[in-house]
């Protein structure tokens, strides 16, 4: 079901008409760099940086990409059956712009799992393919296998179209194997944020609370203020009866979003990294387990929330995915990406849907914070079989980012802007507000890192494993776990100090 709606949602956001134009919190590092980032009021950027590398003719060099299918693909080459959307032409432009002035195009090879099938390649000696585009989930357990080369010493990934957060999260033992950014818009497409229903807000709770976007703004967003707005809202069927879809309902989500995306927006992590770079364990901290006993109450609680798993229905996925749409829902915990369903639906009475970051534990957390659907946010990396190409790629990888950006010549005809600021902002939301708040999201995404390599085989789903278990046992579930949890992650960080560089 998952693959069907993500294939569907690909679709619809390709078919837009072209319109011109941890401690137990964050490591201190990555806290002080969303602190000083700015709050969700004051978000800007810079534009108008020249193209870094000397410019240079590659003579016709094809770059290969081996990657998934639909939106994976379509960050790369132009979509044929959507020719002349704003997306697609924003693609092709960039593309063939590339391809006049440095002499190198690309090639697209579409598999289920490329980060997988990748080490087919390089241990039968092939160099088929020159970059990998896949899920987090895949593509960073693969470093112990050896299949990529670190991209330390290839790329400045300190330039703005290169997303300077996911760079700090993802590197280990100061080492960099894997990229986003500009490049490439599935990070931002899949990362957590909460939607919520404007009209039924202004009518039930404007008056009495304000504005929910000045409520984000003074910092005031929190899971009580969550809870107290989706009690009051929810209402049982006819007959008195919870759980079903004739109920009204303050929180609709999945048990997996709500539970680990909640979390995550209290500034936990699984796994974070201390100030030193050293990796360490926080699903046992004090303000794991709070947090957790906290978003257990609240998704728990068939009063005032509904998750998927608690369906019994034939359809339970777009069933819960519908409530929000059909306005029979306040809040979604979801990802930017499920704007996009709300805006083609064929319902003429449909929510007109506002965007928030995931609330705070409380009202004395510094900032929020949203994740990533580690399943769908994507990275790219370089094979170890790429020997010969392996320059041209850089420089392709280069090109890709900066052109596709904002800060590049092409500015509002841009890949970067065609998905952003004309697909997502101007198409799929209807206030400034909306706007201001997605970029705020977008700068304070967190990665965590237990979930990604799943350590002992638990760690992804630790907190909605927990919430579907009849009662909080984090803390026992924890004790048994944690052990084999630690091994596993210092075995994979030996295998990253030991990795080719």
């Amino acid at each position: 079901m998952k693959k069907t709606l993500l294939i569907l949602l690909c679709v619809l956001l390709l078919s837009v008409p072209f319109v011109a134009a941890c401690n137990s919190t964050p490591s201190q590092e990555s806290q002080q760099e969303s602190e000083n980032a700015s709050t969700p009021a004051e978000e800007s950027k810079e534009e108008g940086i020249a193209f870094p590398l000397e410019k240079k003719n590659w003579n016709g060099t094809t770059i290969r990409v081996l990657t998934r299918t639909n939106e994976s693909a379509n960050q790369f080459v132009p979509n044929e059956e959507a020719e002349g959307t704003v997306i697609s032409q924003a693609v092709l432009d960039r593309n063939q712009f590339i391809e006049e002035n440095f002499g190198l195009t690309l090639e697209i090879e579409s598999t289920a799992q490329p980060a997988v099938e990748i080490g087919t390649y390089i241990q039968s000696n092939l160099d088929d393919y020159d970059i990998v585009c896949d899920a987090l989930c895949r593509m960073l357990p693969s470093i112990t296998e050896n299949y990529f080369y670190s991209l330390n010493d290839w790329l400045d990934l300190s330039k703005p179209w290169w997303d300077q957060q996911a760079n700090n999260y993802l590197t280990l033992s100061d080492k960099i194997f894997f990229v986003t950014g500009d490049a490439m818009y599935t990070d931002d497409l899949h990362t957590s944020c909460i939607l919520f229903n404007k009209a039924d807000y202004n009518k039930y709770f404007k008056e009495q609370y304000g504005s929910l976007y000045d409520i984000v703004d003074r910092k005031e967003w929190t899971y009580d203020l969550l809870s107290e707005m989706a009690k009051a809202y929810s209402q049982p069927d006819d007959t008195g009866n919870w759980t079903n879809l004739d109920c009204r309902y303050g929180i609709v989500t999945d048990g997996y979003t709500g539970a680990s995306q909640l979390v995550t927006g209290s500034g936990v992590l699984t796994v974070a990294k201390d100030n030193n770079g050293d990796l360490t364990l926080h699903v046992g901290d004090e303000q794991s387990i709070n947090a957790f006993a906290k978003v257990y109450d609240i998704l728990n609680d068939v009063s005032q929330s509904m998750y998927v798993e608690q369906l019994t229905t034939d359809d339970k996925w777009n069933d819960i995915s519908n409530m929000f749409i059909d306005n029979k829902a306040l809040f979604r915990i979801a990802y930017v990406i499920n704007l996009l369903a709300i805006k083609q639906s064929d319902n003429p009475d449909k929510v007109d849907p506002g965007i928030v970051p995931i609330p705070k534990f409380d009202k004395s957390q510094e900032e929020y914070y949203d994740g990533v659907n580690i399943y769908q946010c994507e990275v790219l990396g370089i094979p170890v079989s790429n020997t010969v190409r392996r320059e041209a790629t850089c420089y392709m990888l280069e090109a890709l980012a900066y052109y596709s950006s904002k800060y590049s010549p092409f500015k509002e005809q841009s890949v970067t802007y065609s998905v952003y600021d004309t697909t997502l902002k101007l198409q799929s939301v209807t206030a400034d507000e909306d706007s201001r708040m997605m970029d705020y999201i977008l700068s304070h995404r967190m990665y965590d890192l237990g979930a990604i390599f799943d350590w002992g085989g638990g760690l992804t789903g630790v907190y909605s494993f927990c919430l579907y278990g009849g009662s909080n046992n984090l803390v026992s579930k924890w004790d048994s776990m944690h052990v084999s949890v630690e091994q596993k992650m210092q075995e994979t960080l030996e295998a990253y100090r030991n990795s080719i560089a």
